[in-house]
């Protein structure tokens, strides 16, 4: 797996249980608090799409609390990168699209029955759901080289980030069905 990829999972694995006040008004742990306001959430504000930008901002650069600031050739990247992250995930394929149409970077891996654009999707990519939440990708299950489920972490799947586990592409009674993955931009 790529230093990348490492970085977003031990990065977005580091912030499971933090928990939000209530109704999208803050956390109780200040330090996070700050870090979400960093990255551009306000009070009221549906926050899973500014987890996702953080948990991508801090592997992409600084690093955070468990996880040392990027070498020189991961933050190059991240020029790249940080177009792609959104405070509303539904923009995540738009973003994703354009970006690789414009400098053949990352990707839009949409779900399809037959899973053929999901060949490429691995851990840290960004999970977006029919629905626009959005979430980290943390692991694949496959069976014959299709994925039958994935383990993720989100923000605001709940009043907390939650590692959410063997969810389905076709959803279930709790979550929507995915409606694509944004990849991952590799450093060179």
């Amino acid at each position: 797996m790529s230093e990348i990829r490492e970085r977003i999972i031990t990065i977005a694995l580091s912030y499971v249980g933090q928990l939000e006040k209530y109704d999208n008004i803050g956390w109780k742990d200040s330090n996070f608090q700050l870090k979400m306001e960093g990255i551009g959430w306000y009070d009221g504000a549906a926050w899973c799409g500014f987890f996702q930008k953080l948990v991508w901002t801090e592997a992409y650069t600084t690093g955070n609390q468990i996880v040392l600031p990027s070498s020189q050739a991961i933050e190059s990247a991240w020029a790249d990168a940080k177009t792609i992250p959104s405070s509303y995930p539904k923009d995540e394929e738009k973003n994703a699209i354009k970006l690789y149409k414009d400098k053949k970077l990352g990707g839009w891996a949409p779900v399809t029955k037959d899973q053929k654009s999901l060949g490429n999707v691995k851990p840290g990519d960004l999970v977006v759901f029919a629905s626009g939440h959005g979430e980290i990708l943390i692991q694949t299950y496959k069976t014959q080289g299709k994925i039958t489920s994935f383990d993720s972490v989100g923000g605001n799947s709940g009043e907390k980030v939650s590692y959410n586990k063997n969810l389905k592409l076709e959803g279930n009674k709790w979550y929507p069905a995915i409606k694509g993955f944004a990849q991952v931009i590799i450093p060179n």
